[in-house]
Protein backbone atom coordinates (compact mmCIF):
# COMPACT_ATOMS: atom_id res chain seq x y z
CA UNK A 1 0.00 0.00 0.00
CA UNK A 2 1.80 3.20 -0.99
CA UNK A 3 1.09 6.50 1.49
CA UNK A 4 1.29 9.70 -0.21
CA UNK A 5 3.96 12.00 0.64
CA UNK A 6 4.31 15.82 0.56
CA UNK A 7 6.03 17.09 -2.85
CA UNK A 8 9.63 17.25 -1.62
CA UNK A 9 12.91 15.26 -2.96
CA UNK A 10 14.14 13.90 -0.01
CA UNK A 11 12.00 10.90 0.11
CA UNK A 12 10.90 9.36 -3.56
CA UNK A 13 8.15 6.94 -1.59
CA UNK A 14 6.68 4.93 1.65
CA UNK A 15 5.10 2.08 1.11
CA UNK A 16 3.39 -0.13 3.56
CA UNK A 17 4.39 -4.12 2.29
CA UNK A 18 5.76 -7.31 3.08
CA UNK A 19 9.08 -7.90 2.70
CA UNK A 20 10.47 -9.58 0.21
CA UNK A 21 14.12 -11.40 1.05
CA UNK A 22 16.33 -11.85 3.97
CA UNK A 23 15.61 -12.80 7.75
CA UNK A 24 12.27 -10.87 7.52
CA UNK A 25 11.34 -12.09 4.46
CA UNK A 26 7.12 -11.72 4.64
CA UNK A 27 6.86 -9.32 7.60
CA UNK A 28 4.56 -6.38 7.05
CA UNK A 29 7.13 -3.25 7.42
CA UNK A 30 7.15 0.18 6.30
CA UNK A 31 9.70 0.58 2.92
CA UNK A 32 11.00 4.18 2.88
CA UNK A 33 12.85 4.68 -0.23
CA UNK A 34 15.21 7.77 -0.41
CA UNK A 35 16.75 10.01 -3.20
CA UNK A 36 20.30 10.84 -2.09
CA UNK A 37 19.37 14.23 -1.64
CA UNK A 38 19.58 15.50 1.81
CA UNK A 39 16.43 16.68 3.58
CA UNK A 40 15.99 20.41 2.92
CA UNK A 41 14.45 21.44 6.51
CA UNK A 42 13.20 20.28 9.82
CA UNK A 43 9.79 20.57 8.34
CA UNK A 44 9.80 18.05 5.46
CA UNK A 45 11.12 15.83 8.45
CA UNK A 46 8.34 16.04 10.36
CA UNK A 47 5.70 15.65 7.62
CA UNK A 48 7.39 12.15 6.61
CA UNK A 49 7.75 11.27 10.56
CA UNK A 50 3.77 11.94 10.82
CA UNK A 51 3.04 9.99 8.02
CA UNK A 52 5.07 7.09 9.48
CA UNK A 53 3.16 7.56 12.84
CA UNK A 54 -0.20 7.59 11.19
CA UNK A 55 0.81 4.12 10.24
CA UNK A 56 1.84 2.57 13.26
CA UNK A 57 -1.29 1.29 14.05
CA UNK A 58 -1.78 -1.04 11.28
CA UNK A 59 1.37 -2.37 11.64
CA UNK A 60 2.08 -5.89 13.69
CA UNK A 61 3.66 -5.75 17.26
CA UNK A 62 7.16 -5.32 16.27
CA UNK A 63 7.40 -2.43 14.04
CA UNK A 64 9.97 -2.09 11.50
CA UNK A 65 10.95 0.21 8.92
CA UNK A 66 13.70 -0.86 6.30
CA UNK A 67 15.18 2.23 4.93
CA UNK A 68 16.48 1.73 0.71
CA UNK A 69 17.65 4.03 -2.47
CA UNK A 70 20.30 6.69 -2.42
CA UNK A 71 21.57 7.82 0.74
CA UNK A 72 23.57 11.50 0.84
CA UNK A 73 26.45 11.20 4.13
CA UNK A 74 26.00 14.63 4.20
CA UNK A 75 22.39 14.73 5.34
CA UNK A 76 22.74 16.29 9.01
CA UNK A 77 19.09 15.51 9.34
CA UNK A 78 19.37 11.61 9.01
CA UNK A 79 21.00 10.83 12.50
CA UNK A 80 17.81 12.70 14.10
CA UNK A 81 15.01 11.06 12.08
CA UNK A 82 16.25 7.71 12.86
CA UNK A 83 16.20 8.70 16.54
CA UNK A 84 12.98 10.15 16.48
CA UNK A 85 11.64 7.09 14.80
CA UNK A 86 13.39 4.51 17.33
CA UNK A 87 12.05 6.65 20.05
CA UNK A 88 8.61 6.02 18.54
CA UNK A 89 9.63 1.99 19.48
CA UNK A 90 9.88 1.36 15.50
CA UNK A 91 13.26 -1.25 14.28
CA UNK A 92 15.28 0.81 11.63
CA UNK A 93 16.59 -0.86 9.42
CA UNK A 94 18.73 0.14 6.22
CA UNK A 95 19.57 -1.54 2.80
CA UNK A 96 22.69 -0.99 1.28
CA UNK A 97 24.09 -1.47 -2.11
CA UNK A 98 27.48 -2.19 -2.66
CA UNK A 99 28.68 0.74 -1.04
CA UNK A 100 29.66 1.96 3.01
CA UNK A 101 27.10 2.96 5.30
CA UNK A 102 26.75 6.30 5.57
CA UNK A 103 28.00 8.27 8.54
CA UNK A 104 25.03 8.98 10.17
CA UNK A 105 24.04 5.27 10.17
CA UNK A 106 25.05 4.04 14.15
CA UNK A 107 24.19 0.69 14.69
CA UNK A 108 21.34 -1.34 13.76
CA UNK A 109 20.05 -4.49 11.30
CA UNK A 110 22.21 -3.56 8.35
CA UNK A 111 21.43 -5.62 4.77
CA UNK A 112 24.72 -5.87 2.04
CA UNK A 113 23.26 -6.83 -1.01
CA UNK A 114 26.18 -7.62 -3.19
CA UNK A 115 28.32 -9.68 -5.68
CA UNK A 116 31.92 -9.20 -4.40
CA UNK A 117 33.32 -11.35 -2.70
CA UNK A 118 34.81 -9.04 0.45
CA UNK A 119 32.00 -7.86 2.87
CA UNK A 120 34.04 -4.40 3.97
CA UNK A 121 32.25 -3.53 7.24
CA UNK A 122 30.21 -5.80 10.36
CA UNK A 123 26.47 -6.42 8.81
CA UNK A 124 23.46 -8.23 9.59
CA UNK A 125 22.40 -9.86 6.76
CA UNK A 126 24.88 -10.32 3.08
CA UNK A 127 22.40 -10.68 0.14
CA UNK A 128 25.00 -12.37 -2.15
CA UNK A 129 24.74 -12.72 -5.58
CA UNK A 130 27.95 -14.06 -6.76
CA UNK A 131 28.68 -13.07 -10.51
CA UNK A 132 28.83 -16.38 -12.30
CA UNK A 133 28.72 -18.15 -15.51
CA UNK A 134 25.28 -19.91 -16.43
CA UNK A 135 27.27 -23.16 -16.01
CA UNK A 136 29.10 -21.93 -13.27
CA UNK A 137 29.60 -25.55 -10.59
CA UNK A 138 31.08 -23.33 -7.60
CA UNK A 139 30.52 -19.81 -5.38
CA UNK A 140 33.57 -17.65 -4.65
CA UNK A 141 33.63 -17.72 -1.44
CA UNK A 142 33.16 -14.28 0.80
CA UNK A 143 36.90 -13.88 1.73
CA UNK A 144 36.94 -11.01 4.54
CA UNK A 145 33.99 -10.46 6.72
CA UNK A 146 34.17 -8.16 10.18
CA UNK A 147 32.02 -9.59 13.00
CA UNK A 148 29.92 -7.74 14.37
CA UNK A 149 29.26 -9.11 17.50
CA UNK A 150 26.36 -11.30 16.34
CA UNK A 151 25.78 -14.21 13.73
CA UNK A 152 25.46 -12.74 9.89
CA UNK A 153 23.04 -14.39 7.83
CA UNK A 154 23.86 -15.25 4.29
CA UNK A 155 21.44 -15.01 1.53
CA UNK A 156 22.64 -17.00 -1.64
CA UNK A 157 20.79 -15.09 -4.69
CA UNK A 158 21.24 -16.35 -8.80
CA UNK A 159 18.31 -19.58 -8.82
CA UNK A 160 22.04 -21.65 -7.90
CA UNK A 161 21.68 -25.61 -7.54
CA UNK A 162 21.36 -27.57 -4.39
CA UNK A 163 24.74 -29.12 -5.07
CA UNK A 164 26.24 -25.67 -5.68
CA UNK A 165 24.87 -24.08 -2.54
CA UNK A 166 25.98 -27.46 -0.69
CA UNK A 167 29.70 -27.13 -1.97
CA UNK A 168 29.62 -23.66 -1.35
CA UNK A 169 28.70 -24.36 2.61
CA UNK A 170 31.12 -27.21 2.84
CA UNK A 171 34.27 -25.20 1.82
CA UNK A 172 33.19 -21.67 2.97
CA UNK A 173 36.31 -20.24 5.96
CA UNK A 174 32.40 -19.08 7.18
CA UNK A 175 29.87 -21.37 9.16
CA UNK A 176 26.64 -21.34 7.39
CA UNK A 177 23.53 -22.94 8.93
CA UNK A 178 21.36 -24.55 6.16
CA UNK A 179 17.51 -23.25 6.64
Amino acid sequence: MKIDLPKQEWVSSLMMDFAKGGFFHNRNMLHLTFTGNECPDPETMTSVLELILGALPKLPKVKIIRFSGLFSPSDLLMEAFVRSLTDYGMEVQIVLRETMPPPWWRRGWTILQTGKTTVPFAVSEVWYTPPLAPDATSIPDIVRMPRNGANTMLYLGGGLSVKVVVDFMAKSEWSWALL
